[in-house]
């Protein structure tokens, strides 16, 4: 393999890509399989949500029919909680149904977090796990695919 394409070639492991994913990205598409791994590294936060509401729920009627001050006070907690996290999951459910991908190209500068990274080229920030992050070389410019409105890293080839 010439040493031009190790780099790619490394990343698409990293990533987990096939040439159909990256010419779906270079094209402004994330593949079926791409939007399903959204989800599925949301999963947890997809289902604390309703769980949460629910919990909202109870004490809202808790509140209103024990006329409690406690779980009045919950209650709003609960429901700012609920409505939070329902704005970021609508947000990785509409990027996984509608399959659009945006991309940026410069050198990317990462934030490392307990799990995460956050990743910015210029003035775009996006999302994707610590290990993703380490599998771009720092000082090196690259063209970075992610979904629009959950700002999640989905690819990356050498620019």
């Amino acid at each position: 393999m010439p040493v031009s394409e190790l780099p790619q070639a490394e990343l698409m492991a990293a990533f987990k890509l096939r040439p159909l994913d990256l010419a779906a990205n270079e094209v402004g598409r994330a593949t079926v399989r791409q939007c399903w791994r959204l989800v599925l590294a949301s999963w947890g936060f997809l289902v604390v949500t309703p769980i949460l509401g629910g919990f909202t729920c109870l004490m809202l009627w808790q509140a209103w029919h024990y006329r409690a001050l406690g779980s009045l006070v919950w209650s709003v907690v609960g429901l700012g909680s609920t409505a939070l996290m329902s704005i970021f999951a609508g947000r990785i459910l509409r990027d996984a149904v509608q399959g659009r991908v945006e991309s940026a190209t410069g050198v990317v500068s990462f934030r490392y977090y307990k799990t995460e990274a956050t990743g910015s080229i210029g003035s775009v920030e996006f999302g994707t796990t610590r290990e993703l992050a380490h599998a771009l070389q720092p000082g090196r410019a690259y063209r970075v695919f992610y979904f629009p409105r959950s700002r999640r890293m989905v690819a990356a080839e050498p620019a």
